[in-house]
């Protein structure tokens, strides 16, 4: 089967995620008379802490020993829910991105193939990438990002390359300018990323150093693996721009609602990466 060693590891990605909503959503039925437990025994922690001193003079008989067994139950049916960390989650919401952009760099170019299937396979599941990346808003959440970085020129460019888009998408014109605004976007990261990163002004700065310093030191970590690849994207990403943007595409067909969506995954991971919590 083609892709059978992809395929098998997303689905154990996909039975993993599964299993894990089951649970919780299982989990969260229970929640109303986990609460009526809670408050019946804080009554109990209420009521015997406030005992007068006379009622020592009553003998508390097998309390304890049924404490002891209510509490061996209580574990039983409820053992302790795993503790989510909000740096990893970060990190795997930007990995769970950068996974998908490779998987729809892959199919754009299936349909390059010069066959009528081919074509259609890929202009249905092209399309149903931008839809989830509509759904999940993904411009807004990039906002929202480059905001609680403190990059509000890289902002502001990142909303005149999404208005010049638009204005493209909508009237088939100004492909090259909705290109380079887009390329001065990404440029404008890439400086902020590189300043970020640099111990002093005048330190010279490459994407490889800024990965590391940027994900903690570690080169052994997952994010400086995953950051030092989007080097790659953003690279193959600005030259194609550049092109579009000089009117140097040559043969080649070079889809910008393509090049968008690319765009959008590899900022969400990089900012998903660096950002924790």
């Amino acid at each position: 089967m083609c892709y059978e060693n992809e395929i098998e590891n997303r689905r154990k990605k996909e039975e993993y995620l599964s299993d894990w909503v089951q649970k919780f959503n299982q989990a969260s039925e229970f929640i109303p008379k986990i609460e009526q437990l809670r408050d019946i025994t804080r009554w109990e922690i209420d009521a015997l802490s406030n005992a007068p001193e006379e009622a020592e003079e009553v003998p508390t008989g097998d309390m304890l020993e049924t404490f002891n067994t209510d509490f061996g139950l209580l574990t039983l049916a409820l053992p302790p829910l795993p503790e989510i960390s909000k740096e990893f989650f970060s990190s795997t919401d930007g990995s769970t991105t950068a996974s998908s952009s490779v998987v729809f760099v892959h199919v754009t170019r299936v349909g390059d193939i010069p066959n009528e299937n081919a074509k259609a396979y890929s202009e249905q599941y092209s399309s149903r990438y931008q839809e989830l990346q509509n759904k999940y808003n993904f411009p807004e959440e990039i906002r929202f990002l480059l905001n609680k970085m403190g990059f509000p020129n890289t902002l502001s460019r990142f909303n005149s390359a999404e208005k010049f888009y638009f204005l493209y998408k909508g009237e088939n014109k100004a492909k090259t300018a909705a290109a380079m605004e887009m390329r001065t976007f990404l440029d404008g990261l890439k400086g902020d990323l590189f300043n970020l990163a640099r111990l002093n002004t005048s330190e010279n700065m490459t994407w490889d150093k800024m990965a590391l310093r940027l994900t903690g030191g570690d080169k052994s970590s997952q994010e400086f693996s995953l950051l030092l690849r989007q080097g790659k994207d953003q690279s193959s990403l600005t030259n194609r721009l550049s092109s579009i943007g000089k009117n140097r595409e040559g043969q080649s067909v070079t889809n910008l609602h393509y090049i968008r969506n690319e765009l959008l995954s590899h900022v969400y991971t990089i900012l998903k990466i660096i950002i924790k919590g």
